[in-house]
């Protein structure tokens, strides 16, 4: 459901030998087994991460999905967006440099962040970051460019990898997947990346993960010398309260998604079995972010987020419920925000978080003519029917690229 797990057959545990996978791959929260020692086919990260490698789509195929990719996002009414999970091994950034320039099909603004693995050598970093930084100056141009560096600190709650401060409360003394826990190979990455025009862009889930990521991005911009580097922080499901005012104080966003925020049936008892109840209600902050002074912007991580919707996002930031749950599905009802501070999360918190604030996120003269018509007010109309508000029209510089005629 996250793209942190797979769930494989017998079959593809004998085609590619993943029983031998377990001398590498010896910590049981990623390559699960059973009593026996043998393969359960339960995968999470980095092993679910090298199968899916195994069968990259080609290059024609990938260009070919980007644009129903495309298709489908101004449909939804989006006219800007950010990928997290570019690389060689995912989608190459040369895929999108094909479908972009004069004449050619790409108009969605990409601002994308190429993944750096934890497990590069540290004698191979260097190597590697200056990779990333001739990608930076190559893959530059207006509807596409290399903006970041992604990171992954920890995987994620219902997979049993997201890095707690405090222990799992079905797991005593065991505190999850630490993905990156070198404090200077860290502060070094955001230091290279912040004094280059880049930000990172850290996947960070429990608290532990978050906590550590801060104190490396702190250390990497005083480094850099940088204040405005837009350093990003994803996700951010469980949260220390006293780390809220760091992301305000050190000018870090705090990318946070209301899909995510509901008590949906299954997914949610199945956190509180995993963090308690006490971590579980306090799940997805994203007023105490506001009430802090942190800039914060909304994603939906798509694919992970399959009911992406803007008007559902836009519902799900006011009332921390879906439709169809109604009261039972609320969590956390203090964290819920105002109609006009979700409208920012949606448009200028994505725009600042690009760097492009005087260029995008509001109707202005002066700015480009991106925006989207939907058949009902977001500010104004019955909170009951915004979940069903529909997208009229989609502009991108001034042309309508939805519906297409």
């Amino acid at each position: 459901v996250d793209g942190h797990s797979v769930w494989v057959n017998s079959k593809t545990i004998e085609v590619y030998n993943i029983k031998d996978w377990i001398k590498r791959y010896p910590k049981g929260d990623e390559l699960r087994v059973d009593e026996n020692g043998e393969p359960t086919g339960y995968i999470s990260e980095k092993p679910a991460l090298e199968l899916g490698g195994l069968t990259v789509p080609s290059k024609d195929d990938i260009k070919e999905g980007l644009l129903k990719w495309q298709d489908f996002a101004f449909s939804k009414g989006l006219t800007a967006v950010s990928d997290a999970l570019v690389s060689a091994g995912t989608v190459d950034p040369s895929c999108y440099a094909d479908l972009t320039g004069k004449n050619k099909p790409w108009k969605l603004r990409t601002y994308a962040s190429y993944i750096i693995d934890e497990k590069t050598p540290n004698d191979s970093l260097d190597i590697k970051l200056s990779e990333i930084l001739r990608y930076r100056k190559s893959y530059d141009s207006e509807y596409f460019k290399i903006f970041g560096i992604k990171l992954f600190m920890d995987g994620v709650v219902e997979a049993h990898t997201a890095w707690l401060r405090e222990s799992y409360a079905d797991t005593a003394g065991y505190y999850g997947l630490m993905r990156i826990t070198d404090r200077e190979r860290m502060k070094h990455i955001v230091e290279v990346a912040n004094s280059n025009d880049m930000n990172v862009h850290c996947h960070s889930v429990g608290d532990g993960a978050t906590s550590f990521a801060l104190d490396c991005i702190i250390d990497g911009q005083k480094a850099a010398g940088v204040t405005e580097a837009r350093n990003t922080l994803a996700h951010l499901h469980i949260v220390a309260p006293e780390d809220i005012q760091r992301f305000a104080d050190n000018n870090v966003i705090a990318v946070v998604a209301p899909l995510w925020v509901p008590k949906e049936k299954g997914v949610f008892e199945q956190t509180v079995n995993y963090v308690g109840i006490d971590r579980a209600e306090k799940q997805y902050p994203i007023n105490a972010f506001l009430k802090a002074g942190a800039h914060i912007s909304f994603h939906s991580d798509y694919p992970v987020s399959l009911n992406f919707s803007i008007p559902l996002t836009f519902y799900a930031a006011l009332t921390r419920t879906f439709p169809e749950l109604g009261q039972a599905g609320v969590c956390g009802k203090d964290e819920a925000i105002s109609r006009y501070e979700a409208l920012e999360a949606l448009t200028t918190g994505c725009a600042y978080s690009f760097k492009e604030e005087s260029r995008l996120g509001s109707i202005e003269t002066g700015k480009i003519a991106n925006f989207t018509v939907l058949d009902q007010d977001l500010l104004n109309e019955d909170i009951n029917k915004i979940p069903n508000v529909k997208v009229v029209a989609t502009i991108i510089d001034g042309d309508v690229v939805w519906p297409v005629n």
